[in-house]
């Protein structure tokens, strides 16, 4: 703003603006019970804001997934039941299989298994997009430059650290000690974003066959428990290539043999390597919260022999 723009600007906007400046630091202030302080109380103001704080329980984290994760919670399917359902018979009619014999509660236990995890590929390729934006990589630089600034801090207060004389030990224990912890807490926290930050990193390793194939891998595990004592309890793989079948998380070429595409499905679970799955499982537990990876847990059912 040159000196004309001074002059010209209104006295009473400007007298507005100050008081609500004004306000918003009284109001602070209060929230912290810091009023009435004195001048040589300011010395000491973020101190006893921090202190404040803890005593609330109300102290920042720096943690960056909620940034760039969306929670489970906040995306739906798109997968429709009948839709579902029909693409499952369609792919047991083309194997000779008799459809009839595979009971509603089966078809429902699979169908809750699909919508599961179409939101989990949702969450997961939402997550890539983020971590792959400018906005990342900006908070990535942040934190970076941050803990470097606060590990050569730690480094000076260390590092041929002088004995205080018996008249300033108090004060070096009081003042000192505290900057120390402080110190410490920051690069803490910073260290703590950084590696959350670098484990987000390999989202973009990790594409949508992967993550899919991944989800079939633990849902083998569900659905061999589901059609155990069953007539189907000797059909996993062909089971299993139906329902990423009617779950569309393989494509099948047109004019593939149901046998040779559950084979693929079978085999494409298979290769996933341990690397992987430690990968792709600690992502899920950041990105879902809890583990294992797939926190869908099938509902309970009887184990008769009617499947």
């Amino acid at each position: 703003m040159n000196h004309q723009d001074e002059v010209d600007r209104d006295p009473l906007a400007a007298r507005e603006e100050e008081e609500g400046s004004a306000r918003e630091e009284n109001s602070e202030e209060e929230e912290f019970g810091l009023s009435n302080r004195t001048e040589e109380d300011y010395d000491y103001y973020q101190l006893d804001r921090l202190l404040e704080l803890r005593q609330r329980d109300e102290l920042p984290i720096l943690d960056p997934k909620p940034a760039f994760l969306r929670p489970l919670t906040s995306v739906s399917a798109s997968l429709e039941k009948e839709a579902f359902r029909h693409r499952l018979e369609e792919f047991l009619k083309e194997g000779e299989r008799d459809v009839s014999a595979l009971s509603p509660e089966i078809i429902d236990f699979l169908f809750d298994m699909a919508v599961d995890a179409h939101r989990h590929v949702a969450v997961w390729q939402n997550s890539i997009e983020s971590v792959s934006s400018r906005e990342f990589d900006t908070g990535y630089g942040y934190v970076c430059q941050e803990l470097n600034r606060y590990t050569e801090i730690r480094g000076l207060l260390t590092e041929k650290e002088p004995i205080a004389p018996h008249w300033a030990s108090e004060w070096s224990e009081c003042w000192i000690e505290a900057f120390k912890e402080i110190q410490r807490k920051i690069e803490g926290d910073l260290r703590f974003a950084k590696d959350e930050l670098d484990l987000l990193k390999k989202l973009k390793r990790s594409g949508r066959t992967e993550i899919e194939s991944h989800l079939l891998y633990v849902d083998k595990d569900f659905i061999r428990k589901r059609i155990a004592n069953t007539r189907w309890e000797r059909n996993l793989t062909l089971i299993l290539g139906a329902y990423a079948y009617a779950a569309r998380l393989v494509p099948r070429r047109l004019s593939q043999d149901i046998g040779d595409y559950a084979n693929m499905v079978k085999q494409r679970v298979s290769r996933i390597s341990m690397s992987e799955r430690k990968v792709i499982e600690a992502l899920g537990f950041r990105i879902f919260g809890i583990p294992p990876y797939r926190p869908f847990q099938p509902p309970t059912r009887s184990t008769n022999r009617d499947g």
